[in-house]
């Protein structure tokens, strides 16, 4: 059996060109046909990320009822249940062949700074956590963006979203001022401004292919 790479059909007659191109025929045994076995080694992984959500989950389990039962000075488990999620999550995403390293980069960064929050609530809430580390990461997250935007030069327009979501992040730090919870203005004012000024430049320097592919994202 042979195979015609430009055509794109198989071949059962035993010729050497393709009788609809004439082009010629890859023979089954030939190193066209020899292909690593990713499949496999995915199986093998996606296996194993179930194996330990199980593991996670019972333990998470016998965690919250020794927390609940025994030590309950602090609800120390709603740590470990935020560490097994967060691990479980990029687990997930390095296997994903589906998941780039924007999604990896913005979905742990998002991961660590609700932990962070989650142990300064434990520890009294002392505010430090959305006062300095929330606007902090949204400020470093706007960094990682210029970054990869040098590094992609060719897709530079699809971190446009990125950017945006960035944005709506910024007035979180904001709207915490306004309600009282955060208390430092300094880092959330830079985090705003530099999230704006970094969507508002992209578009600007962009033109035409920046506006087109907000046009495509949001189907205007």
């Amino acid at each position: 059996m042979g195979y015609c790479k430009q055509c794109k059909v198989k071949i059962n007659d035993p010729v050497s060109v393709c009788p609809l191109c004439h082009c010629a025929v890859k023979k089954e045994g030939d190193e066209f046909w020899r292909y690593p076995e990713v499949g496999i080694k995915m199986k093998k992984m996606q296996l194993a990320l179930r194996i330990y959500l199980a593991a996670a989950v019972v333990v998470q389990i016998v965690l919250f009822y020794l927390n609940t039962k025994i030590w309950t000075d602090m609800q120390w488990s709603l740590w470990t249940a935020t560490t097994f999620v967060a691990v479980y999550v990029g687990m997930r995403m390095s296997i994903s062949n589906r998941t780039g390293y924007r999604s990896r980069t913005i979905g742990l960064t998002v991961f660590a700074t609700a932990y962070i929050v989650l142990i300064d609530y434990e520890l009294g809430f002392q505010g430090w956590s959305v006062n300095y580390v929330l606007p902090a990461s949204i400020i470093l997250l706007n960094i990682a963006v210029i970054v990869m935007i040098f590094v992609n030069m060719r897709n530079w327009q699809s971190y446009l979203i990125v950017e945006l979501f960035l944005v709506l992040c910024s007035g979180i730090p904001m709207l915490l001022i306004g309600l009282g919870v955060a208390t430092e203005t300094m880092l959330p004012h830079i985090a705003i401004f530099f999230s704006i000024g970094l969507f508002v430049s992209t578009v600007i320097v962009g033109g035409r292919k920046a506006k087109t592919e907000l046009k495509r994202r949001f189907h205007i």
